[in-house]
């Protein structure tokens, strides 16, 4: 007997409103730091160091390292000088303890250091960027920061170090000098002003540039929209080789992405191969988010990592002792999600990223335990039954 179908417009039932969603792998070939995230410079911290695929630099490695590659400390990439300028690393004083490597550029007028961007920085017409950095100079300094594209100037500012000896928080917004079309190959060059002395000296750290459209001042408007337009119930960010990483080191550690971008130490992305910032942390996760009208759904490490072999404890309370500190970190972090009283030190963390109200979610404190993997230990990681994924 043939089947019959009939079709339509009234609804039979509600659906669930989390029933799609987005599984986010918020570090998986640039996807977060140089594709969402609306930071443009990379290495701006001068804290890579060499390890790792550097986004256009001349020579990469892309392969993944299962460790953390040994730091260079002459590895400045992919800033490069300009117009005989003196680049080099320097851990002699930096603005935060947890990132002690800045650049130091010494020359004259016109020459300064030189940032291609993520493969290029895109410039629109009437695009306004906003400029932050940390800087420092004995005898002071006069900057002139821009964005150059086959030698026109698209935008620039000023911008002027005391003569302190300290470190300053320094900003400024670039205006567009342009009128033409839009630029999608610029370059971000910060120089020595004209006039300025052959001996001019300046110590730089976090130099962070963000176009003026940036969704909540943090996101990429056009993958924002993208993103948007899925309408996902909740978002499962970080990942899931990403999270794990292949060990302690190189795993997402929620508590490392608290506080302001500037001072998080950054980590390497062994699962994927590159040195990340940690920029895209809890926070911009629950922002992200709150933005797109979805739940957040963290994942929380449980001790496993890609790679290593699973060693099932002698007895249910040997079990229990082993997995009692990532257990407490996946409470802390519902905490912070929820922000209970009980988080009164990490929501004062949130409060300093200038959000002090709690973040509009339905159902606070989605955890997902673990990841995807393979149980059969015939390749890749294996994991004992706490490592699976759970709400």
């Amino acid at each position: 007997m043939p089947a019959t179908y009939s079709l339509g417009r009234a609804p039979m039932h509600a659906l669930s409103p989390v029933m799609y969603s987005l599984f986010l792998e918020t570090e998986i070939n640039f996807g977060g730091e140089g594709g969402l995230l609306a930071e443009l410079l990379p290495n701006r911290d001068f804290e890579t160091l060499g390890r790792g695929t550097i986004p256009g630099a001349a020579a990469v490695r892309s392969a993944p390292d299962p460790r953390e590659p040994p730091a260079d400390p002459h590895d400045f990439r992919p800033w490069t000088p300009i117009r005989g300028a003196a680049l080099s690393i320097d851990n002699a004083s930096a603005p935060f303890a947890t990132n002690p490597h800045v650049l130091r550029v010494r020359g004259g007028a016109g020459s300064g250091a030189s940032n291609p961007g993520y493969w290029g920085i895109a410039a629109w017409l009437n695009g306004w960027f906003q400029l932050h950095m940390y800087a420092r100079s004995a005898r002071g300094a006069s900057l002139e920061a821009r964005l150059v594209q086959d030698g026109a100037t698209l935008s620039h500012a000023r911008v002027d170090v005391p003569a302190s000896g300290e470190w300053q928080h320094l900003k400024a917004w670039l205006p567009p000098t342009y009128t033409h079309t839009p630029r999608d190959a610029a370059s971000f060059e910060l120089v020595f002003a004209p006039g300025a002395a052959a001996t001019s000296e300046v110590w730089l750290d976090s130099v962070s540039l963000r176009p003026s459209n940036a969704v909540g001042g943090l996101f990429r408007a056009d993958i924002f929209q993208m993103l948007r337009g899925l309408r996902p119930g909740f978002v499962r960010m970080p990942g899931g080789n990403y999270l794990e990483g292949t060990g302690p080191r190189t795993r997402w550690d929620w508590k490392a992405t608290l506080g302001p971008p500037a001072a998080r130490k950054g980590h390497y992305n062994s699962a994927w191969g590159y040195w990340v910032t940690d920029a895209f942390g809890v926070y911009e996760m629950l922002m992200l988010a709150e933005l797109l009208g979805s739940e957040p759904q963290l994942g929380v490490y449980t001790g496993f990592s890609m790679g290593a072999r699973c060693v099932r404890a002698a007895s249910k309370r040997a079990s229990a002792i082993r997995m009692a500190p990532y257990l407490t970190r996946a409470a802390h972090c519902t905490f912070h999600m929820r922000q209970v009283r009980a988080a009164q030190r990490v929501g004062a963390l949130r409060c300093r990223r200038g959000r002090s109200a709690r973040l509009r979610q339905r159902r606070p404190g989605r955890l997902a335990v673990g990841r995807q993997a393979r149980v059969d230990g015939s390749r890749g990681a294996v994991w004992s039954a706490p490592a699976r994924d759970r709400q």
